[in-house]
């Protein structure tokens, strides 16, 4: 007869099988998932009639908080801003809170928002256009008018940004 030996020791996998990359650095996790898709998203856009690519924000970006530094990001590099121009890097709500912060202003003569010496200072934006040129920020000689703000930008504003705020 002869004897077997049995060891009390197994193993769950073969010694030489190892999990996949995906599986050791954790990228099947939710919270890597929900990164990848924000990172590989691209957002959908569209284009109005006079040209302008304009953002299409969703309902839960165009009511959630915007930072200052983003919205700096937006105002960077130059002194008036067309609406439509704006809505394609920040949301509604970002350019509302700029407003009513005093960041920006409605121009007193023309369709534009300009971009205030205090709204310059507190983001820290940049002195100088992309072509290097000093910009000189706008001073305002009244307090912008906060009450209201809605009314004095709808005219400003596309048809689109109506949609998305609904």
């Amino acid at each position: 007869m002869e004897k077997t030996f049995t060891s009390q020791f197994t193993m769950t996998r073969p010694a030489h099988k190892r999990d996949d990359y995906a599986t050791r650095s954790g990228s099947k996790n939710r919270a890597a998932a929900i990164l990848f898709k924000a990172a590989n998203t691209k957002p959908t856009t569209h284009e109005t009639e006079d040209g302008y690519l304009v953002r299409e924000w969703t309902k839960s970006e165009t009511k959630s908080y915007c930072s200052p530094k983003r919205i700096a990001e937006g105002l960077a590099h130059q002194l008036a801003w067309d609406v439509e121009e704006l809505l394609e890097v920040i949301p509604l709500s970002a350019i509302k809170t700029a407003y009513y912060k005093g960041w920006i202003v409605k121009a007193p003569s023309a369709p534009y928002l300009l971009v205030t010496r205090q709204g310059a200072a507190e983001l820290d934006l940049p002195r100088k256009d992309r072509q290097g040129r000093l910009i000189r920020f706008y001073v305002p000689t009244e307090p912008t008018p906060v009450e209201g703000v809605g009314n004095i930008l709808k005219p400003l504003l596309p048809t689109v940004a109506y949609r998305a705020d609904e």
